[in-house]
């Protein structure tokens, strides 16, 4: 039997007690694997009189409803819910009274609370319960040059952000539990402040923020995902990467099901992956090239390969600052990021202290440590490889543009004397994808990003003259902004010899970033000491070439489709109570199952449970391990 108690008084059940239900399910819009409750129960007798005097004392009154089943010899909890009194409606000809019912552990406290601004330095929750706010963490920010002790900033750990916004919003209800986000777990440096904090280094006002966006922040960076553990008695809200979510173990066994069908999540073939932060600075003048494609942090757009997609993008752009030259303009004075919230990547010390992760990541000569190397795109499509349903091209250019490799055409005699010559002619042309390379002596870039380039010089035929000769061969990169102003020279190689006429080679590759329209010369020269005379060749072995950059067009991230699980099962299937809740209490585990042949298994796309009846509809997501 089943009994209705509203605010601990059972009361005659509803007219349409028979459908009670619930429903596990995966929910994409919010982000997590919850429980709700679907019912709209109509109450009569007293039922509807409780009601009407709740509502009798105001419309934000809620009465807490408790569902129990004797059905197995005892008296046990099923369904523990609210009824807002703003959802009733009240037939005063029948007396009856109708609502939807909502469960506590996510819809009645999260789901309706989720675009509450949180002030995570409160220590009042949103109904002005006593609050512990969140444990400050002091952020030393180290420089992007030197890698030195720049400034202390108050920062908060992800970790804090999300049990202060979850403590907040449930008053205290609801607990908080993360591996990924906790010290010792695989994100747990991971951080925000204020641009005002950054800044000035002092304590300012923390700009608030909510539930809602807190997600989907961390979706822009990480395929994430939660469930509310225990909860119809001690709710948790639990957040981790969604691989965490595939449970080993198996929860549950269905044999001898009438009927399975087999379709597709259409939902998920997406068209293109949009990428990056939205806030972000192209300036010239700053370290970090912006605009590049792929290994930044632009808001950019990519194409998925496949004919079977949708018309669907998969929006993976934040909001929060994590870009350097935002974060170089807020260190260096800009007052226009006050209220912006900065994530950093960062190194602990310990739960309070820590330090940035500062990092050389696009192997630049001279190097730049800069900030966040794990927030960059091609960070993020890494972590996305499993949910993303094809491989990521790109159509900016045509593949291997900017790729070329230019000779010397002819020997050059070296004379005695200084030598010194600023753009190495090299007209003998192998390859030159795009022609970005003039023919001659100039290589431009045709959009920002990072290069690669070889310079390999040969010279021989040496004489040497003297006594105790000392002399320098020396080749070094020239580069100039699309205004032909020089911004940069780069020592490649520049060793001193004495008395040996053996062949010289230098041979140097290095990383750097050129903006769009900047161009590089290649300039070589030779020294000498006083009463020192050498000469040589400078032969048609030497070479320059660029082999690798990131404006070319291509596959940038290689994914196989077949591991992308896309197939739905859908079948009918009568549970009893006690295996509903074991569904409840491992949600994240496997079900095996089958109608007839082998056995498969899946994971909980979404379960309607009927409370009375025990019967289950299941639709459950393909096992990648599956047939």
């Amino acid at each position: 039997m089943i009994t209705f108690y509203l605010d601990n008084t059972q009361v005659s059940s509803p007219t349409n007690w028979q459908d009670l239900e619930s429903i596990l399910r995966n929910d994409e819009e919010v982000g997590g694997v919850i429980i709700s409750e679907e019912s709209n129960f109509t109450w009569a007798d007293d039922g509807y009189a409780y009601l009407q005097q709740i509502a009798d004392a105001g419309f934000c009154g809620k009465v807490e409803l408790i569902v129990k089943d004797d059905s197995q010899g005892y008296l046990r909890e099923i369904i523990r819910a609210y009824i807002f009194v703003s959802d009733i409606t009240f037939n005063e000809r029948e007396c009856t009274a109708t609502a939807k019912i909502q469960d506590q552990s996510f819809f009645a406290m999260i789901n309706n609370n989720r675009s509450v601004n949180v002030g995570i330095e409160s220590n009042l929750s949103k109904n002005q319960d006593v609050l512990a706010p969140a444990t400050i963490y002091n952020l030393d920010v180290y420089s992007q040059s030197n890698v030195l002790y720049q400034n202390n900033c108050r920062a908060y750990r992800i970790y804090e952000v999300m049990k202060t916004i979850i403590a907040f919003i449930t008053d205290n209800r609801i607990g908080f539990e993360s591996s990924l986000f906790e010290v010792g777990g695989e994100w747990e440096g991971l951080c925000i402040t204020t641009g005002f904090n950054l800044r000035t280094g002092t304590a300012g006002e923390f700009t608030q923020i909510n539930f809602e966006d807190c997600i989907a922040e961390l979706n822009s960076l990480m395929p994430v995902s939660f469930i509310i553990e225990d909860p119809y008695v001690s709710p948790v809200f639990r957040l981790e990467k969604r691989d965490y979510f595939k449970g080993s173990g198996t929860v549950l066994t269905i044999d001898d099901i009438y009927e399975i069908k087999r379709s597709y999540d259409r939902s998920s073939l997406y068209t293109s992956v949009n990428l990056g932060s939205s806030v972000t600075d192209s300036d010239a003048t700053l370290n970090f090239p912006e605009t590049i494609k792929f290994l930044g942090y632009y808001d950019e757009i990519y194409t998925l390969l496949g004919e079977c997609n949708i018309n669907r993008t998969l929006n993976l752009v934040g909001d929060w600052v994590r870009s350097n030259n935002i974060i170089q303009r807020i260190i260096t004075g800009d007052q226009g990021y006050d209220d912006n919230i900065i994530i950093f990547e960062s190194i602990l010390t310990d739960a309070t202290n820590g330090r940035t992760l500062n990092t050389n990541f696009l192997n630049l000569n001279p190097a730049i440590f800069f900030y966040n190397e794990n927030l960059t795109n091609t960070k993020i499509a890494d972590r996305y490889e499993s949910w993303i349903p094809n491989s990521i091209a790109s159509n900016y250019g045509q593949v291997g543009d900017g790729i070329f490799k230019a000779f010397v055409n002819a020997t050059i005699n070296v004379g005695v004397g200084t030598y010194l010559n600023l753009s190495l002619n090299t007209t003998n042309v192998w390859q030159n994808v795009g022609s970005y390379f003039n023919g001659t002596d100039r290589f431009t870039a045709a959009f920002s990003g990072v290069f690669r380039v070889r310079f390999y010089l040969e010279f021989n035929n040496i004489v040497i003259t003297g006594a105790n000769p000392v002399w320098a061969l020396g080749s070094s990169m020239r580069q100039f902004d699309s205004t032909g102003t020089l911004v940069n020279t780069i020592t490649l190689l520049n060793p001193s010899y004495g008395n040996d006429p053996t062949d010289k080679i230098l041979d140097r590759t290095i990383q750097f970033v050129m903006n769009q329209g900047d161009y590089i010369e290649w300039q070589v020269g030779k020294t000498e000491a006083t009463g020192t005379d050498v000469t040589g060749d400078i032969t048609t072995n030497t070479f320059w070439e660029c082999e690798e950059n990131t404006i070319g067009g291509g596959i940038f991230k290689d994914y196989n489709p077949d591991d992308y699980q896309i197939n739905l099962y859908e079948f009918t299937y009568p549970m009893t109570c006690d295996q509903w809740n074991d569904l409840i209490s491992s949600p994240l585990n496997k079900i095996q199952f089958r109608s007839h042949g082998a056995w498969r298994t899946g994971y909980v796309n979404q379960i309607k449970y009927n409370h009375v009846t025990g019967i289950s509809v299941f639709t459950l997501i393909q096992d990648s391990n599956a047939n």
